[in-house]
């Protein structure tokens, strides 16, 4: 890998709306566990009707997003989050969906 890579950041977006939190709890898990060195921030963005998964992403030191309405619901969610990072990678990844610890690390270097 390039060496100048290794310092970039990284966003995780993870779109959450109703979904078991056993589920989720799963996906976020193996997020804690992603390799890179430089800096990773997770954001989970809520587009659920309440902010009762607030204080679960704020334990595993997840930022917490929820924009007012629901308009154009995922993608109006990931819009939101979009306008909100200016990292120059953002890996997206679904409530159920564990990934590995080195998939940052071997993603970055094909984009």
């Amino acid at each position: 890998m390039q060496s100048g890579l290794r310092d970039v950041s990284v966003d995780v977006f993870l779109p959450v709306c109703g979904e078991p939190l056993d589920v989720l709890l799963e996906t976020w898990r193996g997020v804690q566990q992603l390799k890179w060195p430089g800096r990773v921030m997770v954001h989970v963005l809520d587009d659920s009707p309440t902010d009762n998964l607030r204080l679960v992403a704020e334990e595993f030191g997840f930022q917490y997003l929820r924009r007012d309405g629901r308009e154009l619901r995922k993608a109006g969610n990931l819009r939101y989050a979009f306008s909100r990072t200016d990292s120059p990678f953002i890996l997206l990844l679904d409530a159920d969906f564990r990934p590995r610890p080195e998939m940052i690390e071997e993603l970055i270097p094909y984009l």
